[in-house]
C-alpha cells in the first residue's frame, strides 16, 4: 500500500490528458460538456459504494479492492465529471468578464460547499454509525449510500441547469454547411515543446506543483494532529475536531463567531 497513493497519481495525470481529449473530441446535441455530467454518475455511485463495501476477508484481496475502486472514482468517474464542471465557465458565454464572473462565482460556492460540508459529514456520519451500533463497515456504508441519493438528483440538475452558449453557437454556424473546414491541431508533443519553452509556464507548474505538495502535507498533519494529539475517534469526531481548526484559521476573514460549542 506504500506505492498507493503515487500510482492513483500517475493514473490520474494519464486519465486527464485523455479525458482533455475526449471533451475536446465530443460533438453531441447536448453539448460538449453535459453529457458528462451523467456519463460519469453511475461510475462515481458505484466505486464510491464498492470502496466502502468489502465483503471479502482477506488483506491482500481487500487491498486490491481498495486500489480499484479507490482510482475508478477519483482517476475515471471524478476526472469525467470536475473537468466538464472546469470548463463549463469557458463555454458559457464569450464575454471575458461574464466568464471570469462565472468562474468566480463557481469556486466561492465550491469552497462554501467543501467548508459546510467538512463541518457536517462527520456529524452525519458519527450519528449513523451510532444508529448501527458503532464504528463499522455498516455504518461508513450506509452513510456513504445517503450521500449518493443525494449526489444522483443534483447531478440532473447540473446536467438540467448547464448551458453552453459557445458550443450552441458554433453549432449554429455549422448547421445546413456542407462544407466543413478541419483544422489541423497540433500534436501533444509539439504542444509539450512549445510549453518547455515558455519561462512563465515552467514557473506556473512548478508553482502548482509545491502548492499541491504544501497541501497535501497540510492536510494529513492536520487529520494527525486532530486525530491522534486531541484525541477524536476514528469515524467522525477528528474529522470534526479537523474542520473547528479550519474556521479558527479562517476567522480572521470573516466576523468573529460568536460561540464555539464543543465536538
Amino acid at each position: 500500500m506504500v506505492w498507493f497513493p503515487i500510482l492513483s497519481k500517475l493514473i490520474d495525470a494519464v486519465t486527464n490528458l485523455l479525458m482533455a481529449k475526449l471533451l475536446d473530441l465530443t460533438t453531441c446535441r447536448q453539448g460538449k460538456l453535459r453529457p458528462w455530467f451523467i456519463l460519469s454518475l453511475p461510475i462515481v455511485v458505484v466505486s464510491i459504494l464498492l470502496m466502502f463495501w468489502i465483503p471479502v476477508q482477506s488483506v491482500v484481496a481487500q487491498a486490491v479492492r481498495i486500489v480499484i475502486s479507490y482510482n475508478l472514482f477519483y482517476s475515471v468517474g471524478y476526472t469525467m465529471w470536475y473537468m466538464a464542471y472546469e470548463m463549463s465557465a469557458s463555454l458559457s458565454t464569450r464575454n471575458v468578464k461574464q466568464r471570469s464572473t462565472n468562474s468566480m462565482a463557481g469556486q466561492i460556492t465550491k469552497n462554501m460547499g467543501t467548508g459546510i460540508i467538512s463541518i457536517t459529514f462527520p456529524l452525519i456520519l458519527t450519528g449513523v454509525c451510532g444508529l448501527v451500533g458503532g464504528e463499522n463497515q455498516q455504518g461508513y456504508l450506509l452513510t456513504m449510500a445517503i450521500i449518493c441519493c443525494i449526489a444522483v438528483p443534483l447531478t440532473f440538475l447540473q446536467y438540467f441547469y448547464t448551458r453552453e452558449r459557445v458550443t450552441e453557437e458554433r453549432r449554429n454556424q455549422f448547421q445546413g454547411s456542407t462544407e466543413v473546414k478541419k483544422v489541423e491541431e497540433a500534436s501533444f508533443l509539439t504542444q509539450l515543446k512549445a510549453c518547455l519553452k515558455d519561462k512563465y509556464w515552467i514557473m506556473l507548474v512548478v508553482m502548482i506543483l509545491t502548492y499541491q505538495v504544501l497541501n497535501a502535507l497540510k492536510s494529513v498533519s492536520q487529520v494527525y494532529y486532530s486525530g491522534w494529539v486531541v484525541q477524536g475517534n476514528s469515524y467522525g469526531t477528528y474529522a470534526a475536531i479537523q474542520a473547528r481548526f479550519s474556521m479558527i484559521a479562517m476567522a480572521p476573514m470573516g466576523g468573529r463567531p460568536s460561540s464555539w460549542s464543543s465536538p
